[in-house]
């Protein structure tokens, strides 16, 4: 992201520079506005390698095992993860997944085919899969990799960052929720977020936790009893999991518990209070995943709960902002009325 320009509450404008607010933005989120245009510097990628490799519950083991190899052994020119995926008997869903457990492959790769089909060979040396959608793909595909759902869904979820999958983590992952468990858990994604994910980018930012190498996300769909069975086996397999756990949980998919203080190292968290006194003191903008309230003056310090705006804003309290990158070209503007 090179530029955005988002609308602010204007109870309090103070000082700051559009580098600050850019660094803000990128890892805090809708906590100081409402964004309404984003510029993006692009990759020149029309087309890669990649698709989904299914097999059946009785592989899921030896998947797991498989996708620990080729995982350690990725270049940054490959991205692949791998989803446990407990279908209900549902009519919507198609027949060859339908009431199933089955494990899922998902891969993209930028290069050559061969040079990827030499990475992936131990996820396909498990066995034959009864579908196989890897191939050479426009890159305007790339969200049918994951064959997720187009429509929106209720769901709940939980996660975790770790800083390896060992074979006793993916015992564990069995155990909880594999096709034996008898678990409520409706899909359980195993990502591999190294390479540039794992490296500073050249402009800094808020987002953080770029110790992790893996990221387990659980999710349950369903009516509340079986949403709460599902949940209680997540938060079993993240206890398992806890000691190979990064030190910080991975900001898209927090849980609906986690507060800014879980999500953000001390240092980035109180960097980014005095952002939002800055440009949203009343703490108008209170986003529904890890609010980050204004700072506290010192003589204000005795009341930890943030302010609470009942009323909307004023035409008159409104500020348009823009925020660059810092070799963009420009410092940025501030437009108030």
């Amino acid at each position: 992201m090179v530029v955005s320009e988002l609308v602010t509450n204007a109870l309090r404008h103070g000082g700051g520079t559009c580098t600050l607010r850019f660094w803000g933005l990128r890892g805090g989120g809708s906590n100081f506005g409402v964004v309404t245009t984003l510029a993006f510097s692009l990759f020149p990628v029309n087309t890669f390698y990649g698709g989904g490799v299914l097999h059946p519950a009785e592989r899921a083991e030896s998947v797991l095992h498989a996708y620990r190899q080729v995982a350690a052994e990725a270049p940054d020119e490959l991205t692949v993860s791998v989803a446990l995926l407990n279908f209900p008997p549902l009519p919507q869903i198609p027949e060859l997944l339908c009431g199933r457990f089955v494990v899922h492959v998902r891969v993209a790769y930028l290069g050559a085919d061969t040079e990827a089909e030499d990475l992936i060979a131990p996820l396909r040396a498990v066995g034959t899969p009864p579908a196989d959608t890897v191939g050479r793909r426009g890159y305007d595909t790339f969200a049918e990799v994951h064959q997720d759902p187009t429509e929106p869904a209720p769901y709940e979820g939980r996660s975790v960052l770790l800083t390896e999958l060992t074979p006793g983590g993916v015992a564990a992952v069995l155990d909880r929720v594999g096709p034996a468990s008898a678990s409520a858990v409706t899909v359980l994604s195993i990502r591999h977020p190294a390479g540039a994910l794992g490296r500073e980018p050249r402009l800094p930012s808020a987002t953080g936790t770029r110790d992790a190498t893996f990221m387990v996300w659980g999710a349950v769909v369903g009516p509340p009893e079986v949403v709460d069975a599902g949940i209680d086996r997540m938060n079993s397999l993240l206890k398992d999991l806890a000691p190979r756990s990064a030190s910080r949980p991975y900001q898209n998919f927090t849980s609906r518990e986690a507060v800014a203080a879980d999500v953000f190292d001390p240092p980035v968290l109180a960097r980014l209070q005095r952002i939002k006194q800055q440009y949203d003191l009343g703490n108008v903008f209170r986003a529904h995943n890890h609010n980050i309230p204004p700072a506290l003056s010192p003589h204000a310090r005795a009341s930890t709960a943030p302010a609470q705006v009942t009323s909307r804003p004023s035409s008159d309290s409104v500020l348009v902002t823009r925020a660059r990158q810092p070799d963009s070209g420009s410092a940025g503007t501030s437009i108030t009325r």
